[in-house]
C-alpha cells in the first residue's frame, strides 16, 4: 500500500441501499459486505502502520433549502444518515480480509501467523485477528 491517507466517504446509502444491501442485516454468518471489508482493511493497515491516518467524511442527505438558496446537505448524525448496526461478528469478512493481508508479501511477515490459524485468538492481538463486530468497525473509522 502506497497511501498515506485514507479517506472514507460516509453517506445514508453506504450503509443501506436496497434492494442492493443493507448492513444492519448483517448476521454471524452473512456472506459479508464489501464496506466493512474495506473499512477493516483501512483499520488494520492503519495499525500496521502502512498508513498514516482515515479521514472519514461524513455526507448527510440532500435536500432543498429556499433560506439557503438551493440544495444543501444536512447533518450526517443529526439527520439520522447512520443506522443502527449490528453488534456481530461477520466470520466471512474477517476471513476474506485476513486472506487479502496474507496474500500482500510486504504485510504477511507483520502478520501473527501462528494466531491467524487460531480460532481462541488471545488478546492483544490486531483487532480484526481478534474479530471487530460491524458496530466496532464502523466507530473505529
Amino acid at each position: 500500500s502506497s497511501a498515506r491517507v485514507v479517506v472514507l466517504v460516509m453517506s445514508r446509502k453506504t450503509f443501506v441501499n436496497e434492494p442492493k444491501y443493507d448492513v444492519t442485516k448483517l448476521g454471524e454468518a452473512s456472506g459479508g459486505d464489501n464496506v466493512i471489508l474495506e473499512y477493516d482493511l483501512v483499520l488494520e493497515l492503519f495499525e500496521l502502520g502502512r498508513i498514516r491516518a482515515v479521514l472519514p467524511v461524513l455526507v448527510g442527505d440532500l435536500k432543498h433549502d429556499a433560506d439557503m438558496g438551493g440544495d444543501v446537505y444536512t447533518h450526517f448524525f443529526s439527520s439520522g444518515c447512520l443506522p443502527p448496526l449490528p453488534s456481530v461478528k461477520v466470520s466471512n469478512i474477517q476471513s476474506k480480509a485476513l486472506s487479502y493481508l496474507q496474500a500482500d508479501p510486504d504485510l504477511e511477515p507483520m502478520l501473527p501467523a501462528d494466531e491467524l490459524r487460531s480460532p481462541d485468538v488471545p488478546s492483544g492481538t490486531p483487532s480484526l485477528v481478534a474479530g471487530r463486530t460491524v458496530k466496532q468497525t464502523v466507530a473505529a473509522c
